[in-house]
């Protein structure tokens, strides 16, 4: 556990997660699925898809994955990085937020190029 999470009265940590928060992330997940989603991302958006491949969230980067594939199947630029080791909030693990924030500004270079 990262002790700025546990010292933020704002986590998840600290607080549970409520039933309205709950209802809009399913619904929220529940729009993210198939091709037919895909196509309706804007083709020249491009896509970095990141995640630790210990987060249950992103079923364990399978859906991470599934969701590239999607996108990639349509016609989209889109890369993906998980993380070995890490679950969800990779951009707050003291020993690799450096290395997160990195791939998230090369990923902007390689598109503005």
């Amino acid at each position: 556990m990262q002790n700025d999470h546990a010292a933020d009265p704002f986590d998840a940590f600290t607080k549970p997660t409520n039933n309205r928060s709950m209802l809009y992330f399913c619904e929220m997940m529940s729009c993210i699925v198939g091709k037919e989603w895909a196509e309706k991302v804007p083709a020249g958006l491009p896509v970095y898809n990141i995640g630790g491949d210990q987060d249950p969230v992103g079923n364990w980067g399978e859906g991470v994955y599934q969701t590239t594939n999607w996108l990639a199947e349509t016609g989209h630029r889109v890369k993906t990085k998980l993380y070995t080791g890490y679950r969800h909030e990779i951009h707050n693990y003291d020993d690799l937020k450096g290395e997160v924030e990195k791939g998230i500004i090369d990923f902007f270079k390689e598109c503005l190029n």
